[in-house]
């Protein structure tokens, strides 16, 4: 893996993720990751996938976040170099291959939104949403990716502290992190489901069921 155009960035894998995997496996499921950076998490989940003889669907721009920049060494520092991009997606794409993940694994370069519009509605089993951390685009992303889920399936994501209402500050809102806390996602995700309405889980995930 080349350092070089993934710059100062952590390589921590949120290890919940493939432990909602195993626990609600089955046969054929579809499990989306919904902004991947370097897909330490995914080469974690997508052997599981495997062997159910499920898919895997990675979405990512490989640009990275704005937000990010104010975090030195860790998350995904935002790089809008279109080619370095492209050398991102090459080198996840290299070391799906060299795992025999790609065949049951696509990667799609592209943003979230966009990404929404190709999945059919009830057609995925677990959507884990990592990726633009700010309010309104984790707001869209749930907004986008929770009609995707089959009844009996999990919309999910990371950086979740804990419920959150009724945020005037304009920096939070629309920036998103302060003191270590992401408020953007808090918010959203309260919003989305209310006091109480997901499930907090290790490594900052929350999860939401749909109902049968």
């Amino acid at each position: 893996m080349s350092e070089s155009i993934w710059g100062a960035t952590s390589n921590l894998a949120v290890n919940q993720l493939a432990t909602l995997v195993r626990e609600n496996q089955r046969s054929g499921m579809v499990v989306v990751e919904v902004g991947v950076w370097r897909g330490d998490t995914a080469m974690l989940w997508l052997p599981i996938v495997k062997a159910m003889g499920g898919k895997g669907v990675l979405i990512d721009w490989f640009r990275g976040t704005p937000e990010e920049n104010a975090l030195p060494g860790t998350g995904c520092p935002y790089d809008p170099d279109p080619l370095r991009a492209e050398l991102r997606c090459h080198d996840l794409t290299e070391r799906i291959v060299a795992a025999g993940l790609d065949d049951i694994c696509e990667i799609w370069m592209t943003d979230t939104r966009r990404a929404a519009r190709e999945l059919e509605d009830e057609s995925c089993d677990i959507i884990f949403i990592d990726a633009d951390h700010r309010y309104s685009y984790v707001e869209t992303d749930i907004l986008n990716y929770r009609p995707k889920i089959k009844p009996g399936g999990i919309l999910c994501g990371h950086d979740f502290s804990g419920f959150a209402m009724g945020i005037t500050d304009p920096e939070l809102v629309v920036y998103g992190y302060h003191s270590g806390r992401h408020w953007g996602v808090d918010l959203a995700v309260t919003e989305a489901f209310g006091i109480g309405g997901v499930e907090g889980l290790p490594d900052s995930v929350w999860v939401w069921k749909k109902r049968f």
